[in-house]
């Protein structure tokens, strides 16, 4: 009798390990290493006055900066594949990405990582959250979670909204 719920157990186990397996593989998903989409949360108690995407291709870097007023609780998303320079250009395939976020009335903080992120029309999204004050605790930190519908802001999309 013991061999014949060997079976069943072997494939429960199986089935639990295979499930919270994917459960992480599902989550990065948003945290590609060749984004279209990047998003961030503003989970801080200040405001966001502009957001820049900056690019970086050889030694040259670019960038556009978004006036926003991402209050705290709500998010700023982008198509990298609408951004273009002050000269026109638009971001190459390829390019390095990042935001940087300025706090009305405080810090500048770079949401630039060490696992660089290169620019691809993927259709897949990287997300970043800010928490903290104007001078403290603010720092960008990776965030797989999508905005909820309805709390984007500011930015060039609303694609990166999620279904929260």
């Amino acid at each position: 009798m013991v061999i014949n719920k060997v079976p069943k157990i072997i494939w429960c186990v199986t089935i639990m390990a295979y499930l919270l397996g994917a459960l992480p593989a599902a989550a990065n998903v948003n945290q590609t290493q060749e984004p279209q989409y990047i998003w961030l949360k503003n989970g801080g108690a200040y405001a966001l006055s502009s957001v820049s995407v900056k690019w970086k291709v050889g030694s040259t870097t670019k960038q556009k900066t978004f006036t926003a007023n991402v209050a705290s609780l709500d998010s700023f998303c982008v198509d990298l594949s609408q951004v273009k320079a002050s000269d026109g250009h638009p971001i190459p395939l390829g390019a390095e990405v990042w935001l940087v976020a300025h706090i009305a009335g405080g810090d500048t903080e770079s949401c630039r990582k060490d696992t660089k992120r290169y620019y691809q029309k993927s259709g897949e999204g990287l997300g970043h959250l800010m928490g903290g004050t104007t001078l403290q605790n603010n720092r960008c930190k990776n965030n797989p979670n999508p905005p909820a519908q309805g709390a984007i802001s500011s930015g060039n999309s609303t694609a990166c909204a999620g279904s929260e």
